[in-house]
């Protein structure tokens, strides 16, 4: 979506106007809001006017004006349509990137603001030029000093908005919008500045690449200022912070003897800023310039902590320095039941408590450090590394008593974190736990489903839940509309031992002749909704939505959750002959209701597409028995992938004149760049779960590579992990090739790679690109898989061609199933 913002240039004081200038924006999701895209306007016009004064949020006033009526201008902050209409265009709901929006943005400076000041500095000289005449100066030298320092202030002036905006996209993880501005707008012109040359090393650091970050930055920065006094606490604290980060890199590239180096400097510099003539000077006093005693202890704590870190690694080497590190620690950490105590100090202490075989101690001291950094991603990977194996959960019940609710709430905040890191087993214990203490928390028992279908335990993830309803039979969603109980009930009718005989379809034997279920999806609104048919008769009525159309609450949707999960566990375990009478049950309470704004859209979107896919009965062929074989003349081929794998799922196709069962393989959310050997994320484990559930030698159709290219490589690109979208194209594919000589050395699986589904027109074009690059590494690979050339086929000229055969919630429509 193109949205045009024009700035207006304005004479002040009789000085000549500013020139005006337009620029087009185009609106994407990344730029996430309307400052977002005020500071991409702002940035522009600084390179464009490199001799105006700045425009920065708080220095302008924004308008709308359509159909280019000057006087019908109204402010943007009164103009609600305007407003929701750039919400919605943020958010991806809205337009493409063709369409213009029917407004535009007209940006003025602000009474007052930094144009005024500078024509008033204009005005100085002059005023400056007739008191110097009667002091007999010369007007022009005087005139000369003081255009100069305007010109001086003017550039400090966007300097210091250039570099907001960079530490603006720093937060937000735009590291190539930041590393642009700063190696274009910042250091051509200042190329010491000590904020543009740490943010381009953190911009290494955190890609890993911590060499070219010592070598090509933090060093740079450091040299810079850490040989003279610094001249202000911004400088000194910004060369500081830049000194533990090269520490921080020596560390991790375990170069530690260098680390120990750079901390003897670290302290040389903080002793050298806090004498009289420092920028770290000590002053009684409460003045921001200076360096308050509590400032210099937590600076000198922060190098204690991490020379006890480098000594401890190096402990194997030379065992006389762990004591050392010991002792850094314990004068850290004076006593360790204080209420506050410095929480890197005590994680590296549990570390070393756990490695001398205090392991229950160090597990305490880990969860009081997780307990005040819970975002901290290094804090959870220590706790996970103390929680592995039976005997990990074991200690954590010691330490942590469960059976009460607030010890439900803390094992189910650990369990998320094992499962994050891919420790499944200790995350299904600690679920356990939760729902002991706390057994009627829907979300509870949601989350232990789901933890057991990432390793691919159906079975116990649907005894859960029906052990859940069981128990909680009162709790309903929509003001009693649909109660557990009631759910429960239509499962225990036909549920896991489901024989599917009563779904309408080539393939169900009409052995129910009393009960023939019917599904069809209605379309004509968005979100669609699901018509249930018994007998020729639709089975539920949709006025019942009038009764419960309030938002639901937070209880009521983990609750809903639960259930759509269940209709899931269901059909891709090919125990259909249920979903109807359950799908008739809930679409009285789903059906328009905007859960794809919830925080159980993804749960919604699988249980919106199943009920699609129901309604479709061409080639639905579901085992009419026991779902984990086929009939002796029914031969099966499993297709791996993510969600789109749902659209092939009990499908019977043609393959060489022999009749083929599509045998759903489901691995949820997984990337080809979830599948590189460092990474421990669940998708990868829930990878390897399910190969080892698919019979050797199968044929298996692997369909990955959607969610890199919706989402991954751009992400990678802007994150500056690689330079172009080709490199990181070509790079996640290797990792997926890779893998997948290892899975069919393995299993001897006959390996077929389906082309990356062209789902949204936003990223058709990556979808492409990503596609020839497959391609390519596929027919390299022929020993190992064939390359199901079939892409072209997926792919309309035109959106609006698609028709029928687009669905929602990004799943592959029928199509798929049929070609």
């Amino acid at each position: 979506m193109k949205l045009y913002v024009h700035y207006e240039g304005a004479a002040t004081n009789g000085a000549a106007a500013e020139p005006s200038w337009t620029k087009r924006v185009t609106l994407t999701p990344s730029l996430t809001t309307l400052d977002d895209v005020l500071r991409v306007f702002c940035a522009a016009h600084a390179k464009k006017f490199p001799l105006q004064p700045a425009l920065t949020l708080g220095t302008v006033d924004v308008l709308t004006e359509r159909n280019h009526a000057v006087t019908a201008r109204i402010r943007l902050q009164n103009d609600r349509n305007a407003q929701r209409w750039i919400a919605a265009v943020l958010l991806g709901e809205q337009g493409g990137e063709d369409r213009e929006c029917d407004f535009e943005l007209v940006v003025v400076r602000k009474c007052g603001s930094s144009m005024d000041d500078a024509q008033a500095h204009t005005q100085a000289p002059v005023q400056g030029a007739r008191s110097a005449a009667k002091l007999s100066l010369s007007t022009g030298e005087q005139n000369h000093t003081n255009v100069a320092k305007d010109e001086s202030r003017e550039r400090s002036s966007q300097l210091r908005a250039f570099l907001d905006l960079g530490a603006t996209q720093m937060q937000q993880r735009k590291y190539r919008s930041a590393k642009q501005l700063y190696e274009t707008l910042v250091l051509p012109t200042e190329p010491r500045n000590t904020e543009a040359l740490v943010a381009m090393g953190d911009i290494h650091a955190v890609n890993h690449r911590f060499k070219e970050a010592v070598t090509d930055w933090y060093t740079k920065c450091w040299q810079a200022h850490s040989k003279r006094p610094c001249k202000d606490k911004r400088t000194a604290t910004l060369t500081f912070a830049c000194g533990l980060k090269i520490v921080d890199c020596e560390i991790r590239r375990k170069r530690y003897g260098p680390a120990l180096d750079m901390i003897e400097r670290l302290q040389t510099f903080l002793r050298h800023e806090s004498k009289c003539c420092g920028a770290f000077a000590i002053s009684t006093s409460a003045a921001a310039s200076t360096l308050s005693s509590t400032e210099k202890e937590d600076m000198e704590a922060q190098m204690d902590v991490r020379k006890a870190q480098a000594l401890y690694e190096m402990h194997a080497a030379a065992p006389e320095l762990q004591e050392t590190a010991i002792a850094l620690l314990t004068h850290l950490l004076p006593d360790l039941q204080a209420p506050e105590v410095n929480l890197d100090a005590l994680l590296l202490y549990a570390r070393i408590a756990h490695d001398r075989g205090k392991k229950s101690e160090a597990l305490s001291m880990v969860l009081r450090v997780v307990v005040g950094r819970p975002n901290d991603k290094a804090v959870k990977k220590q706790l996970v590394t103390f929680l592995k194996g039976t005997k990990g959960i074991q200690r954590l019940q010691q330490v942590l008593p469960p059976d009460t609710k607030s010890s439900a709430a803390a094992y189910a905040f650990i369990g998320t974190i094992l499962k994050e890191f891919g420790t499944i087993e200790s995350s299904v214990a600690c679920y356990e736990q939760t729902l002991r203490g706390n057994p009627s928390c829907a979300s509870y028992a949601l989350n232990h489903a789901h933890v057991l279908e990432v390793n691919n335990r159906y079975e116990n993830a649907y005894k859960v839940l029906t052990s859940f309803f069981r128990q909680n039979g009162s709790l309903s969603v929509a003001n009693g509309v649909l109660t557990a109980g009631a759910f429960l009930k239509a499962l225990e009718i036909d549920g896991w031992e489901s024989r599917n005989d009563t779904i309408s379809g080539p393939m169900a034997p009409n052995t129910h002749e009393d009960e023939q279920w019917r599904i069809e999806w209605v379309s004509k609104s968005l979100p669609g909704y699901a018509k249930v048919y018994l007998n020729g008769n639709l089975h539920q009525e949709l006025t019942k939505t009038r009764d419960c159309q309030s938002s639901l609450s937070e209880d009521e949707l983990d609750l809903l959750a639960c259930f759509f999960t269940m209709v899931k566990i269901l059909f891709l375990n090919g125990r259909v002959s249920v979903l109807p009478r359950l799908i008739s049950l809930l679409e009285p309470v789903r059906a328009g209701k905007e859960l794809h704004r919830t925080n159980i859209r993804n749960e919604q979107a699988y249980y919106s597409c199943i009920a699609q896919l129901l309604s479709i009965q061409e080639g639905f062929a579901p085992p009419s028995r026991n779902p984990e074989s086929s009939s002796p003349c029914q031969a099966s081929m499993y297709v791996c992938g993510d969600s789109h794998t749902l659209a092939t799922a009990w499908r019977e196709i043609t393959v060489g004149g022999q009749q083929m069962l599509l045998r759903p393989a489901l691995v949820t959310g997984l990337k080809h760049w979830h599948l590189r050997k460092d990474s421990v994320f669940y998708p990868k484990i829930n990878f390897w779960r399910v190969l080892e559930r698919i019979p050797p030698r199968s044929k298996v159709v692997f369909l990955f590579g959607e969610i890199d290219c919706r989402e991954g490589i751009l992400v990678a690109v802007e994150k500056c992990k690689y330079e172009t979208i080709e490199e990181g194209m070509e790079a996640t594919i290797r990792i997926f090739m890779d893998v997948l000589a290892d899975v069919v050395d393995k299993y001897e699986f006959k390996a077929f790679i389906h082309p990356v589904v062209p789902v949204l027109n936003e990223t058709r074009q990556l979808v492409i690109q990503y596609n020839k690059i497959l391609k390519k590494h596929a027919l390299q690979s022929k020993q190992i898989c064939t390359w199901l050339d079939f892409f072209d086929e997926l792919v309309y000229d035109t959106p609006k061609k698609a028709g029928k055969w687009m669905m929602q919630s990004s799943r592959l429509g029928n199509h798929e199933v049929t070609g």
